[in-house]
């Protein structure tokens, strides 16, 4: 059965599951932005080797919002000269131990000395990473959510109708909003007539039994793949089933 193009992402999208996984990634995109702008990527590709160091004078102290291990990160601003050109940059450090006029000792890379720390300090503040969680984690949600969706969009595109029968139910030990879990298991035949078995985890069963005929869709070339027509979001239930009812009228 072929889908619309709105319908497809409805399903790739995985129900409110990957709704919410969407606006988190898309969210985490944006501090990642954030994050990628603050980063000094020459730090750590000019300044793991070929490195040589010099001394350089403390210009000014900010104390930044960060805090780590209970204190402010400072960020230090300073100069350094080397061949008759000065240098100017910035590096962070959690805790306050440098006063402006202090001597420094400065870390550069040999070849490209414009790329340079205070050594043992990084020119990066290091929260700054923490913005790349959300990105991260909303990767990884709405990559999972895209999976499963499909995994259904094939099914449906190769779907046969069945009826499920239902065999049995498991509590499991987990809990949504004070409700139990429980493994639902139900059974269906194939066009050659081989049973297979289809299980499902919720905390809110009625769905399932919403319909006692037409309830299962399984993949006409991988028979042992399927799902339940009623736990698609929204109206795709009603328009899966009666499209492929019409299909197998032809």
């Amino acid at each position: 059965m072929k889908l619309s193009l709105l319908k497809k992402l409805r399903v790739l999208m995985n129900g409110t599951q990957g709704l919410l996984s969407a606006i988190v990634f898309t969210i985490g995109c944006g501090t990642a932005l954030y994050s990628f702008n603050h980063i000094d990527f020459d730090e750590y590709i000019y300044l793991s080797s070929n490195t040589a160091t010099s001394s350089g004078v403390i210009l000014d102290v900010y104390q930044t919002s960060s805090i780590v291990n209970d204190e402010y990160v400072y960020r230090y601003d300073y100069e350094f000269e080397l061949d008759g050109i000065s240098y100017y940059w910035s590096s962070y450090n959690a805790g306050y131990g440098i006063e402006v006029g202090d001597k420094v000792k400065i870390e550069y890379n040999i070849d490209k000395p414009e790329v340079n720390r205070i050594a043992g300090m990084s020119n990066t503040n290091s929260l700054i990473f923490f913005y790349l969680i959300p990105f991260i984690i909303g990767l990884i949600w709405f990559s999972i959510n895209v999976f499963f969706g499909r995994r259904k969009l094939d099914i449906i595109e190769h779907g046969v109708l069945t009826d499920g029968r239902y065999l049995r139910n498991e509590m499991t030990s987990m809990e949504i909003n004070d409700k139990r879990v429980y493994k639902y298991f139900f059974s269906y035949k194939d066009d050659d007539n081989e049973e297979h078995e289809l299980t499902i985890r919720t905390h809110s069963p009625e769905f399932l039994f919403y319909n006692k005929s037409d309830n299962i869709i399984y993949h006409s070339n991988k028979p042992d793949r399927a799902l339940f027509v009623d736990n698609l979001s929204g109206s795709l239930p009603e328009y899966v089933r009666s499209n492929l009812k019409k299909e197998e009228q032809f």
